[in-house]
This record gives structure tokens, C-alpha cells and sequence, in this order.
């Protein structure tokens, strides 16, 4: 697929899951289709679309879609660690940005120990990235 075209799918999929009469069934399920095509791609400019529309999602969760959200930060948690540093520094922003428009534990904590995991594990440049992210 080219990347127009990728562009295009998850801006279609983004609104599908913003709309308001969309249920957290409807919800998850685009967010495990995005997911999909993000373990699949090897290119870092479609991988980079996917994990912007995934973090769009999880921002944009009601309180009672904790399983939705849990789904994105789970996803976001692979990117740190797989593909090129960009995508990853986009998925920690993301899930900072998740972070703070959460309101709950279900949300901060996840977050937490991706920060904390990619601190004690991940690279100096991203420990370094992590921490400016606080």
C-alpha cells in the first residue's frame, strides 16, 4: 500500500472510532486493525501514520474504555522497542500525551512503567528522551 493510501485508511478509521455513537466494541476493534498493521510493516513512514492514529485514539477515550485505552498503550509499549528511534520517541510523546488526558490509574500507571521500562532498559538517547517526557 502506499503510504497516500495509508494515510487515508487511518484518517477514515480515526473518525470512524471518534465518533460519538461509536461503542468501546467498535473502538477496540480499530485499534486492533491499526495494531495489526503495525506489527506487520517494516516501513517507518507507515509505522509513524499508525502509531499518530493509535495515540489519537487513546487521547480520545472516555473513562469507561479503559480496555481500549489498555489495548493502545500496550501497542505503543511495543513500538518503543521495535523499528526506527523516531517511531519510538512518537510512541513515548504519545503515551505522555495519554497519560495526561487520562483520569485514572488504569491509565497513569501502564504509562509509568513504560517510562520506567524504557529508562532502565532502552538505549541512553531514549532513556534521555524519556525523561525530558516527564
Amino acid at each position: 500500500a502506499s503510504l497516500k493510501g495509508v494515510k487515508k485508511a487511518a484518517s477514515v478509521l480515526v473518525d470512524l472510532a471518534s465518533e460519538h455513537h461509536v461503542g468501546q466494541w467498535e473502538r477496540s476493534e480499530v485499534v486492533g486493525w491499526l495494531s495489526m498493521a503495525l506489527d506487520e510493516t517494516s516501513r517507518s513512514n507507515v509505522a509513524h501514520v499508525l502509531i499518530k492514529a493509535l495515540v489519537h485514539i487513546g487521547q480520545h477515550c472516555d473513562y469507561e474504555e479503559e480496555e481500549v485505552q489498555a489495548k493502545v498503550i500496550s501497542q505503543l509499549r511495543k513500538a518503543l522497542f521495535h523499528g526506527e528511534d523516531k517511531n519510538a520517541r512518537l510512541a513515548l510523546r504519545g503515551l505522555v500525551e495519554i497519560a495526561l488526558a487520562g483520569d485514572s490509574s488504569a491509565v497513569w500507571l501502564p504509562v509509568a512503567e513504560a517510562l520506567d521500562e524504557v529508562i532502565n532498559t532502552g538505549s541512553k538517547q531514549q532513556a534521555r528522551y524519556a525523561v525530558r517526557s516527564l
